[in-house]
């Protein structure tokens, strides 16, 4: 399918209405059940949870924003997510005004965590509390994505597939598990989902109306995730096909270039508005970077921070974004040049692999999905043309594009979920697996369809409300997560309520000591009882409990340090190699020594 045939049929492309008619009240009754189905299913996780590792930093950040209009705190993310479901705390008296507090930070420096720990130690249950409350407000991200997943599926394929994509999406683990956070994973691909369909409307319909609507698309997606930039090289590529396609006629070139402009233009105000438009107008030449890609240093060197643009024409220009806008990129930058420790199937590396993101994929979706996904794309080359030019155009190719670029960062891999917003592009690409084909009929096909969907949705329940952790039943399940991977794809912090509540359910089970990896301290929230010792098991414990000692204790792990790159003394050994006599959801082992001999 050559490049100008596709921009053709893009564009003249049938409408939504002449696709899909208008919702009726029984669809829409549907679409909010499942819709309330999955708040619920968030909520329960919300509450039920500990703070992720990314949420003790996002959480004072996004009160700094309100409280000082300064975003220096957590400039690696743009602030859309957290801003926003920190409104609320703001109003209800979160502030930073503790002990050990800081608003502004270099960028060589990451405060917003040292700040999270200070407020844990000032107030761990107003901390946790104030998180919930944000939590509840990170809701409406997720719902809105899955109302695009139905929107576009209901366009593309009909109204089955959209309740399939949005089924796929609600009951997706990867999305209850993150959607249950404040992090602003999930927030990039409902905003990513939104950026793609204005365009879609954009492109099909060309107007002042469909052009605003691109812009904001553009901004919001923009505002949420660095990742979603890519959905400006996705915008110039589709321009680029409309005005090079031979017969294209000059005035409408003209009309097209003034609308991307427009576009751009619009986009670059919401991003400059979502900053409260601090320090615009830069010039390069004055920015402190430290990555080596804008700095000139040595990615090896310890304080890199510099400026290849100084002293030269480049560094004269004024920079139309915020300073947190383009230092955020450098410092995220700068993360992936240094080569991190990364896991994946039991090995330890500096670096990450090209394949790393594909295998998570393969091992976190649930079976059902991944079959639904293979049928949707193994049937594409039997569609109608109008199906395989929207599903390359709208679902596979921003798809790819996120897959791609965050497979060749491989300084580390430590987070699958980098790919999320590539997600409501996959589950409307499985949702056309509903679509009939000529081996079967329209009502077999549709039922095959719906039993993968279905299983999807079971294998999910099956490990809720530890979404977080899951695993398929192929790779194992979350039981046998660590022999695939670790970090957030597992492990990140969420269960210490879980085991507050196994502790107090099990008073004999002392004294209790707890070697927990995350980004607060457990004793920091007031909820234990008894004989519990709040200390790492150190190489010391390991040198005597190998000599016969401490066998008086029960010792509770945190998954991500039983596995942790061994040292020559390897104190994690015997928990590496002996089965856990409890676990808490599975990113917390329980060992009982009074019963090695």
């Amino acid at each position: 399918m050559n490049a100008p045939r596709l921009a053709d049929d893009i564009a003249h492309a049938p409408p939504l209405e002449s696709v899909a008619g208008p919702y009726r009240r029984r669809e829409r009754l549907g679409i909010l059940t499942i819709l309330g189905g999955h708040a619920l299913l968030l909520a329960y996780c919300g509450w039920m949870h500990t703070p992720a590792w990314d949420e003790v930093g996002h959480l004072p950040a996004g009160v700094a924003h309100w409280q000082s209009g300064v975003f220096d705190l957590y400039r690696v993310n743009p602030p859309l997510v957290r801003t926003a479901v920190t409104a609320l705390p703001f109003l209800c008296g979160a502030r930073l005004d503790f002990e050990g507090a800081t608003i502004t930070c270099p960028p060589s420096r990451r405060y917003e965590f040292t700040d999270g720990a200070a407020w844990m130690r000032a107030d761990g249950l107003g901390f946790l509390n104030y998180l919930r409350m944000a939590r509840l407000c990170a809701i409406p991200f997720s719902l809105f994505a899955g109302w695009m997943c139905y929107h576009a599926a209901r366009t593309m394929y009909g109204i089955p597939s959209a309740f399939m994509a949005l089924l796929l999406w609600c009951t997706s683990p990867m999305v209850i598990g993150h959607a249950s956070l404040i992090t602003p994973d999930v927030g990039a691909a409902a905003t990513a989902a939104f950026a793609v369909w204005t365009y879609s409307e954009w492109f099909q319909r060309p107007t002042r109306g469909t052009t605003i609507l691109a812009g904001v698309g553009l901004g919001l997606a923009l505002l949420t995730k660095f990742t979603n930039l890519l959905l400006g090289v996705m915008l110039v590529t589709l321009l680029s096909y409309r005005l090079f396609r031979p017969g294209a006629q000059q005035p409408q070139r003209w009309c097209w270039g003034l609308q991307f402009i427009g576009i751009g233009l619009l986009a670059l105000y919401l991003v400059n508005l979502g900053y409260g438009f601090e320090r615009v107008g830069m010039r390069l030449g004055d920015y402190p970077f430290i990555s080596a890609a804008f700095s000139g240093a040595s990615s090896e060197q310890k304080n890199p921070e510099g400026n290849r643009f100084a002293g030269t024409f480049l560094g004269t220009i004024p920079v139309p974004l915020p300073e947190n806008y383009l230092l955020g990129i450098d410092v995220q930058k700068r993360e992936f040049e240094q080569k991190k420790m990364s896991y994946l199937r039991g090995e330890w590396r500096h670096g990450g692999w090209l394949h790393y993101y594909v295998y998570a994929f393969l091992v976190k979706e649930p079976l059902g999905t991944l079959a639904l996904l293979t049928f949707a794309l193994g049937r594409l080359p039997w569609a109608t043309r109008q199906i395989q030019v929207r599903t390359l155009s709208c679902l596979v190719f921003p798809a790819a594009m996120c897959f791609g670029f965050v497979s060749l960062q491989t300084g580390f891999n430590h987070h699958f979920r980098y790919v999320l917003p590539a997600y409501p592009f996959l589950y409307v690409l499985a949702s056309s697996a509903a679509v009939p084909v000529r081996s079967l009929s329209s009502s077999r096909w549709c039922i095959v369809a719906s039993v993968l969907v279905l299983a999807t949705a079971l294998e999910s329940f099956s490990v809720f409300p530890h979404s977080l952790s899951f695993l398929n039943r192929a790779a194992g399940g979350p039981e046998n997560g660590p022999r695939h991977l670790l970090n957030s794809n597992l492990d990140w912090g969420q269960d210490v309520l879980g085991l507050a509540a196994w502790a107090k359910d099990h008073p004999a089970a002392r004294p209790l000591q707890i070697d927990f990896w995350g980004g607060f301290r457990p004793k920091d929230l007031p909820l234990w009882d008894g004989n519990v010792i709040h200390r790492g098991w150190t190489e010391q414990d390991a040198a005597a409990f190998a000599a016969g000692g401490l066998r008086d204790r029960w010792v509770a792990l945190s998954v991500n340090k039983i596995y942790e790159p061994p040292g020559p003394a390897d104190r994690y050994r015997y928990f590496r190699t002996h089965p856990p006599d409890a676990r808490v959801g599975y990113s917390i082992y329980i060992y009982d020594l009074t019963r090695v001999p």
